[in-house]
């Protein structure tokens, strides 16, 4: 579930909380965990985004982070926020670093914030607290795409922070770490039977015109909607194997 809400001073919020005056000692890693060790074109990797602690705990007011990937390999779908307590708002909004292009961005880099309800905290702990997960489509196959948050985008130059409830306006000091995911398979094969045949073609089909399509319902350019581009990009492939 991608979080809608947006609160209204959230631009202002965002440029006096990342203003970095001190770091305090390491306490924190901001990681990211994947459901399954390979995924098959057409597939959503769902990547966790965890908060974990090198044994003494800390309390959180906010998060910030700062993803980034290969656009060409995946696409970011949105971020689910179940199971995750505690928070006044959490997602992609318009930041004023000028990263996030749209409410979902798709051009390889993206800012998540998630700022934490009045009177509440979230704990990190060794094992990880859970912030919120990502959900990225796996657009064609790959070995070793790098997701990460160790890097930094937008104008000024901004990364991915964590900001403590003693003093919220100070970032705590943040080790970030990337992840490597591989897929296999092959694009236009939309029943997964290692194969671009009629089957193929006839789910294209039954899914021509509609603007809210998924790549495995033959979006195959990725722009939502099945249209003559990806019948023509799924004909050009018509009788490939995806067996090695």
């Amino acid at each position: 579930m991608l979080s809608q809400g947006r609160p209204a001073a959230f631009a202002s919020i965002l440029a006096t909380l990342f203003v970095v005056s001190e770091r305090p000692a390491h306490a924190t890693q901001l990681v990211l965990r994947a459901d399954r060790d390979e995924y098959v074109v057409g597939q959503v990797a769902q990547l966790g985004l965890y908060a974990v602690s090198d044994g003494s705990d800390v309390e959180l007011s906010g998060v910030q982070g700062l993803l980034t990937w290969t656009p060409e390999n995946l696409m970011l779908q949105g971020v689910d926020l179940g199971g995750v307590t505690g928070l006044a708002y959490g997602g992609f909004s318009v930041d004023p670093f000028g990263v996030n292009e749209v409410a979902v961005p798709s051009d390889g880099t993206a800012i998540f914030v998630a700022l934490v309800a009045l009177d509440q905290s979230i704990s990190t702990s060794p094992a990880g607290t859970l912030l919120g997960t990502f959900q990225f489509q796996v657009l064609r196959p790959f070995e070793d795409s790098i997701v990460a948050l160790d890097g930094s985008a937008g104008t000024p130059p901004v990364s991915s922070a964590i900001f403590g409830t003693v003093s919220p306006n100070l970032p705590l000091a943040l080790d970030c770490g990337e992840i490597a995911l591989e897929a296999t398979g092959c694009v236009g094969d939309l029943d997964g039977n290692q194969q671009v045949d009629l089957i193929d073609l006839s789910i294209l089909l039954a899914h021509y015109g509609s603007t809210t399509a998924t790549l495995l319902q033959g979006d195959l350019d990725g722009d939502a909607d099945v249209d003559l581009s990806d019948l023509a990009g799924l004909l050009a492939l018509y009788g490939e194997s995806c067996r090695q």
